[in-house]
């Protein structure tokens, strides 16, 4: 064989394997997490859809629709506004496109995370393994299967940009990328308010790696400043769950949301109990899966290397504006900090892979624990969304075959339970199919299950206004079923657990 052969031959394997370095992270998200594209929308997707629908048939102007407060104070332009008034434009309730969207976005971030991660360390296995590594994040669940999640997704697409524009600044010198950096900031504020903290990050970066920078990255602090001016004036006062709690609680928010980055949450309930010694095997395990990422962080740094450092800065410092929030801990906030974890993760079995045979079994017994702790439950909770959106497919397709049998008639649906309250009526998906849908009055007692819910007079119709309703012959009423809605209006008899009159 010549040599020319062998060059075409190496050549080609070298492209293979460049692809598969670039390719492997989504695909292995595809593996992990592929149900999410067969997930319809939930809950808070009926809003965002329902105020997209009214801005295209002029019930909201659009500059209302794009820019006017909503939830806490929220005005996110390209996240929640562009995004939902774009594809339901197109795709009306078809939720495939919505969720390639999402997917697409998330393939960039892994692209993002394995280069960012290959150019600080200087190790295209730390890249792979770090984007492979935040597959398993137990956030990206919900960020991937929730529609109104996307925000999320976005955010770390605009900050992951921004950081990467600035890592090739930092090895170039080229103004254009300082330019493209920015950019990549500014765009952040349209996804969400947590992107103030990038100039926090881009200051640690400058700080342990690129000093000439430090004073240049300050001024990314000004448009952070504008925007939490801005939205402190249109937000809401901060009060039950969102009540902002500066104490040592703080503390406490960060050990949780550690522990759920890492998986140590579920890998407690993961591990058989029958197995002898359980409690001490599942205290050793959830330990060392803990305290070996800070373990080895400090050990760089005492060896004066600082990209452990800056992955744990990474996790607290995109955290920090999440903690004071004490009654309100999320596992989705998590989505964007674990990518310091992974980052951290990745790195760490670099460099036990150039090391000693025992390092490299200490990273491969970390990343047992790590998928072990993550994986069982990124695969029930993906599944349990997906039977729940599910669940909000069949009913609010049968309220509009419900509503085309009985034109101008109030839908009275009986039978729904916390789930199909919290997925659909709470947020007002029967909207979006054109029919006035209340419960029926048993259906108050699950709002009194869930005192954090909206007053139950909003969506459950009094036993007194039921009766009027069906014998004026308004309404009829439906049970929601296990896989069908099923007309009961001759048999229906309302009892009386709410008094008073539906608003």
């Amino acid at each position: 064989m010549d040599s020319g052969s062998a060059g075409r031959r190496a050549r080609i394997w070298s492209s293979v394997g460049t692809v598969a370095w670039w390719t492997a992270p989504a695909v292995l998200c595809l593996a992990v997490q592929g149900l999410a594209l067969r997930t319809w929308f939930l809950a808070d997707d009926f809003m965002l859809l329902g105020r997209a629908r009214d801005c295209l048939e002029g019930r909201d102007g659009l500059l209302s629709y794009i820019f006017t407060p909503i939830g806490q104070g929220t005005v996110r332009i390209l996240s929640e506004r562009v995004f939902f008034l774009v594809l339901y434009r197109v795709f009306g309730m078809e939720s495939l496109p919505f969720r390639v969207a999402v997917f697409l976005t998330q393939f960039a971030n892994l692209a993002l995370v394995a280069w960012i991660v290959r150019r600080l360390s200087g190790s295209a296995l730390a890249g792979l393994v770090a984007a492979s590594l935040w597959v398993f994040n137990f956030a990206s669940v919900t960020v991937l299967t929730w529609t109104a999640s996307y925000n999320e997704v976005q955010l770390a697409f605009f900050v992951l940009c921004a950081f990467h524009f600035l890592l090739r600044y930092a090895a170039t010198g080229r103004q254009r990328y300082w330019v493209l950096q920015w950019a990549a900031y500014l765009l952040g504020f349209g996804a969400l308010e947590l992107n103030v903290v990038y100039p926090a990050l881009a200051c640690a970066y400058a700080l342990l790696f690129a000093r000439s920078l430090l004073r240049r990255t300050l001024w990314l602090f000004l448009p952070a400043l504008g925007f939490t001016v801005l939205h402190r004036m249109a937000a809401l006062p901060a009060t039950g769950i969102y009540a902002m709690h500066f104490d040592l609680h703080i503390l406490d928010t960060l050990r949780t949301y550690w522990e759920v980055a890492l998986g140590l949450t579920w890998l407690r309930s993961f591990l058989p109990p029958w197995l002898p010694l359980f409690p001490r095997l599942v205290a050793a395990i959830t330990m060392f899966v803990s305290a070996a990422p800070l373990a080895y962080a400090a050990w760089s740094v005492r060896a004066r290397r600082w990209l452990p450092l800056f992955c744990l800065g990474w996790f607290v410092i995109v955290l920090s504006p999440l903690l004071p929030l004490r009654d309100h801990v999320a596992e989705y906030y998590v989505f964007v900090p674990s990518i310091g974890v992974a980052m951290l993760g990745g790195e760490a079995v670099a460099r036990a892979a150039r090391g000693r045979l025992l390092w490299r079994c200490v990273a491969l017994a970390w990343i047992a624990g790590y998928v072990a702790g993550l994986l069982p439950a990124v695969r029930q909770h993906g599944q349990w969304l997906h039977e729940l959106s599910v669940r909000a497919h069949w009913v609010v397709r049968g309220v509009a075959r419900a509503h085309a049998d009985h034109p101008g008639k109030v839908i009275l649906l009986h039978g729904a339970d916390g789930d199909i309250v919290w997925t659909t009526v709470t947020n007002r998906a029967y909207n979006l199919v054109d029919a006035e849908v209340f419960l029926t009055p048993e259906t108050a007692a699950v709002f009194a299950a869930h005192p954090s819910w909206e007053a139950p007079e909003l969506y459950v119709l009094p036993a007194e206004a039921t009766r009027k309703a069906l014998a004026d012959g308004k309404a009829v009423v439906y049970e929601i079923g296990t896989s069908d809605l099923r007309e009961i209006t001759s048999t229906y008899v309302p009892s009386d657990p709410l008094s008073g009159a539906a608003r």
